[in-house]
């Protein structure tokens, strides 16, 4: 097996922007909350909160985590904060989407 070519890499990249536009449309219909998305060469998403105040990141998170049913897979301690991982694998049977945070220790719990 070879290198992985850029054109297999783009289709990825398409592939997830088309699960973004799908997720985007959800949230507008439902009235979910923003979330700062990243979209990978790697068939994968990433979403952030992006709410200023930190029980709402949270609450943002976990509802973010719900939708795309992604599985907690870390809670980081780090300085008093804890870094919040989800991660829902090959939702549109390729492309996953990683929900992260970063709150202060105990926020929502």
């Amino acid at each position: 097996m070879g290198p992985i070519a850029d054109a297999e890499r783009l289709g990825w990249q398409r592939r997830a922007a088309r699960l973004l536009a799908e997720l985007l449309e959800l949230a507008l219909r439902d009235g979910l909350p923003v979330m700062r998305w990243t979209v990978s060469d790697a068939a994968s998403l990433v979403a952030a909160p992006v709410a200023l105040e930190v029980g709402q990141r949270r609450t943002d998170w976990e509802v973010w985590r719900r939708v795309v049913g992604a599985r907690m897979t870390a809670e980081v301690p780090t300085n008093g904060r804890s870094q919040l991982y989800a991660l829902a694998e090959r939702v549109d049977g390729l492309v996953s989407v990683a929900v992260i945070t970063d709150v202060p220790q105990g926020v929502g719990r």
